[in-house]
């Protein structure tokens, strides 16, 4: 046990590799009075030039955010309310809308016709920036996004917000941070009698030793979970992420057998970093200040949706007969936000058609055009659903995704930066989402509840998640980890992004279906069971739904319905044809009368 901790050490005191982007602004941030400096609205959007004075390549630089590009023609005055309320005066008329935080990397604002979305500005590089939260990085803004309606702006605050220095994760305690009476890490400021919910990973470390060569409890939860999900720079981007695991395999198994918990896990091949999901900065919880206010939010989501006539059981692989899931596929670089959306889109296509697709819809779109994202350094499935809005989903005839495929038609001159490949600019596409959202109405407002709703309703859902200890080495049963997860006050820590296709109950132990993309040798066919309702590793706190329209344009009467449920239709249609299979067997054709079989013509 003791090598183990000490080259987990080693391995996670290396550097961060580039993720995401590196910024961090919380809601309390962002609420306020903003000026919007605007330039003309008049541009389609293939004819809009560039808004950022920055490099060309999503997936690393400065991912093509940098200093304003033109000079803006207006300003407008915006007010964001909390939860979620956004007013501003547009050409001397207010103008009522919404708002909501984009994790905490930015935010999208809706104004009447018009879509305001930007990142929040940051100086640095990688470990070493600093956020500025009171202002943003060049963004986009538009009306309908077919029509020349398009233009660009920044936002500033109109008060003040100090420059955020936020401790990383896998610091050490040299800032005094702290668990509290529930397991959580907190501020060293703040009240440390707070209770969280425990969710159980076995381990045989013993938290109670005071051996110098051993780290203690929280050193230990967060250099293992840094090796499961983090990766260092260059080289250790090929390291195996199941190095050093057998431990955690060892310990769950003879739980399971001891029946102390009903999942199991197994030792897999070699697998680089950089194929396990997104590598995001991972920040410190710094404090409880805004966990009473997101409770709050969801609860009051919750309490808005009628789940009465929504089955215990329920799996899109199989309603009414059929598979409207797309097949597990195996992501070769931090793509799962791609793969997650795409296929959450897909499926949905394939309800809202009531056939098959016939062609795949492009992942590979998304790493080389959606400048929402950044390419293989990671992204949300968010920012993918509007980009399938305001761009749209091609198909892999026109955009081939075999650079981010493990497969035998893999792009070879790509296999290393998948999201290099040149963007097929004037690929038309297959599909748009005429409507997309956080779960619940906006980011900090998703639910249990809200999530079974809008996946009966409509098809699977793109989640994001916390990959920690032990996931990666499922293999089958309902996971659950015992060991809390530290608050990021209202941004619950998430590194990987899958599909959610259905939920259930075992034994008293309910459920969420989930497909990955690790490929089919993993988990349950590369499908796993976690625990549904307790939140288990931030699953019910970041769920996003996007509304397909058929065909290049959402203007058209092939769109997803809001007020229809979907799941609810076809297990009507089940019902009624298994009546109508029922009479069949019973009724026998005379000529043209029918007769009712009676007992003594059954024999």
């Amino acid at each position: 046990m003791c090598k183990i901790i000490i080259a987990l050490v080693l391995f996670a005191s290396a550097a961060l590799v580039t993720a995401d982007i590196p910024v961090h602004c919380e809601h309390k941030h962002v609420l306020g009075e903003w000026t919007f400096h605007r330039t003309a609205a008049d541009k389609h959007s293939h004819e809009l030039s560039p808004c950022s004075k920055a490099g060309s390549y999503l997936g690393g630089g400065d991912f093509e955010l940098g200093e304003p590009s033109y000079t803006a023609k207006d300003s407008v005055k915006v007010t964001l309310g909390s939860p979620n309320l956004a007013s501003a005066t547009i050409d001397g008329k207010k103008v009522q809308g919404t708002w909501t935080m984009m994790y905490d990397e930015g935010f999208e604002v809706v104004l009447g016709t018009q879509k305001y979305f930007a990142f929040s500005k940051y100086t640095g590089q990688e470990k070493h920036t600093t956020s500025h939260c009171d202002k943003t990085f060049p963004g986009w803004f538009h009306a309908n996004p077919e029509e020349a309606s398009w233009g660009c702006y920044h936002g500033v605050k109109d008060t003040p917000v100090a420059p955020q220095t936020f401790r990383r994760f896998g610091e050490g305690k040299a800032a005094g941070f702290k668990r509290d009476a529930g397991g959580d890490i907190v501020a060293p400021s703040s009240s440390t009698d707070g209770e969280a919910e425990r969710h159980a990973m076995p381990t045989d470390y013993d938290s109670d030793s005071d051996s110098d060569d051993e780290l203690d409890s929280e050193d230990y939860m967060q250099f293992v979970s840094m090796v499961q999900v983090g990766a260092t720079a260059e080289g250790g981007m090929e390291r195996n992420f199941y190095s050093g695991q057998e431990h955690v395999v060892k310990a769950v198994n003879e739980g399971h057998n001891k029946g102390h918990h009903t999942w199991h896990a197994s030792e897999y091949a070699h697998r680089p970093m950089r194929a396990m999901g997104n590598w995001k900065h991972d920040y410190k919880g710094v404090g409880e200040s805004n966990m009473m206010q997101i409770k709050s939010w969801r609860e009051a989501a919750a309490k808005k949706v009628d789940d009465t006539d929504i089955p215990a059981h329920f799996d899109w692989r199989s309603v009414n007969g059929k598979n409207y899931v797309p097949p597990v596929k195996d992501q070769k670089c931090g793509s799962c936000y791609a793969f997650s959306t795409r296929d959450m889109m897909e499926a949905r296509l394939h309800i809202l058609l009531k056939k098959e697709v016939p062609k795949r819809l492009s992942v590979q779109s998304v790493l080389s055009c959606n400048q929402y994202s950044q390419g293989c350094a990671g992204g949300f499935p968010y920012t993918v659903a509007k980009f399938y809005q305001d761009y749209g989903a091609p198909t892999d005839v026109d955009q081939p995704s075999d650079a981010d495929s493990v497969s035998r038609h893999m792009d070879v001159k790509n296999a290393a930066h998948p999201d290099k490949v040149q963007c097929a600019a004037k690929a038309k596409p297959e599909a748009r989402a005429w409507d997309y959202k956080y779960v619940g109405g906006f980011y900090g407002a998703t639910n249990e509840k809200a999530m079974r709703r809008d996946i009966y309703d409509h098809g699977p859902l793109a989640v994001c998640f916390q990959v920690a200890e032990g996931f990666g080495n499922y293999r089958g049963g309902i996971f659950r980890q015992e060991a809390a997860l530290p608050r990021q006050d209202h941004y619950g820590r998430v590194n990987h992004a899958v599909l959610v296709v259905g939920f259930g109950e075992d034994n008293g132990h309910k459920y969420w279906l989930v497909k990955n993309s690790w490929g089919e040798h993993w988990g349950d066919n590369g499908y796993f069971k976690i625990e549904r309702g307790t939140n288990q590793l931030n699953m019910e706190g970041d769920a996003v739904a996007a509304y397909p329209s058929a065909g290049p344009t959402m203007d058209t009467p092939q769109k997803m319905l809001l007020t229809a449920s979907s799941g609810k239709m076809l297990l009507e249609e089940e019902a009624a044809a298994r009546v109508e299979e029922a009479d069949e067997v019973v009724l026998a054709d005379v000529g043209d009368e029918p007769k009712w079989i009676d007992e003594q013509d059954q024999d």
